[in-house]
């Protein structure tokens, strides 16, 4: 335990929120809103950082002209995108903040003060709802053997990983251990870095008082899926390398299963599965034009 988790906290209020967007022109509006709506904080930073959006993302920011904007010529990626909003943040605390989430007007200062009261926390996120209000998956188990095995008997993980829609840390400790990793482009970021504020000694709390409305992304695209089974696989290599090979053979036999199933033929099933080893090396392929979180 960290020797500041003797008492709690008396930092100052002040929270920087990060949203990172690609085409998101639809939705920033209201994520945009009711961030501004965010009560009980002292102060509140707002940066916009967007990933070379070809819609009306960047013209959703002009009705709030507190905004700090940061326009890429590409799309340099959501971990590399939050790293030069978190070079930028003023707030004691940060948020990682999805565009597609519209929060309640207390979550901000609700997952604060839990920060301030329990010095052994370093990253808290809130429940997660979709837009019928019902729960959505806000914690999820290793892709390690022992955490497939949890997952099949139903037993439940001992440290889990908190879902990055929306998520909570002091500034000082995102940057003290190096922001998130951007070797992950998208997918797998906040797993990745829910395991190294584990490793610095601190823990990851979901905070089931408050919540946030998370659209999501419905579609199960190939694309979507050959990047979260390499960010699986990436995560192995960086912080279990011996289970990466046992836990890749599954995989592969899922997405051969998966997509025999859907009718794929032998050239397609070959290509994703060369695809999702490629994104588990240091070097991910670059998206197709129209890959968002």
């Amino acid at each position: 335990m960290p020797a500041s988790a003797s008492q709690p906290s008396t930092s100052p209020r002040t929270v920087t929120a990060i949203v990172v967007g690609y085409n998101h022109a639809h939705c920033l509006g209201r994520c945009f809103d009711s961030l501004a709506g965010q009560r009980d904080l002292d102060e509140l930073q707002i940066i916009y950082v967007d990933n070379a959006s070809d819609d009306s993302s960047v013209a959703a920011t002009s009705w709030h002209t507190q905004i700090l904007v940061i326009k890429n010529a590409t799309n340099v990626g959501f971990a590399s995108a939050v790293n030069m909003g978190l070079s930028a943040a003023r707030g004691h605390y940060v948020a990682l903040v999805n565009p597609d989430t519209a929060i309640d007007p207390y979550t901000l200062a609700v997952l604060v003060t839990t920060l301030q009261r329990r010095p052994e926390l370093g990253l808290v996120g809130p429940r997660l709802l979709n837009e019928e209000g019902r729960d959505q998956q806000s914690l999820a188990d290793y892709p390690t053997l022992p955490g497939l095995l949890r997952r099949v008997t139903g037993r439940p993980a001992p440290a889990p990983w908190i879902i990055g829609a929306f998520l909570v840390a002091e500034t000082a400790l995102l940057r003290r251990i190096g922001g998130l990793d951007e070797t992950y482009f998208v997918y797998g970021e906040d797993m990745e870095l829910s395991h190294r504020v584990q490793q610095a000694g601190l823990q990851v709390w979901l905070e089931r008082s408050t919540q946030i409305t998370h659209t999501g992304n419905p579609r199960w695209t190939t694309d979507r899926l050959v990047r979260i089974y390499g960010a699986y696989l990436r995560f192995l290599a960086q912080h279990h390398r011996r289970q990466r090979l046992p836990v890749g053979l599954l995989a592969s036999l899922l997405w051969v299963a998966r997509g025999t199933v859907a009718g794929s033929g032998g050239e397609e099933l070959l290509e994703g599965l060369r695809r999702i080893w490629s994104v588990a090396r240091d070097q991910p392929p670059a998206p197709p034009p129209g890959a968002r979180r």
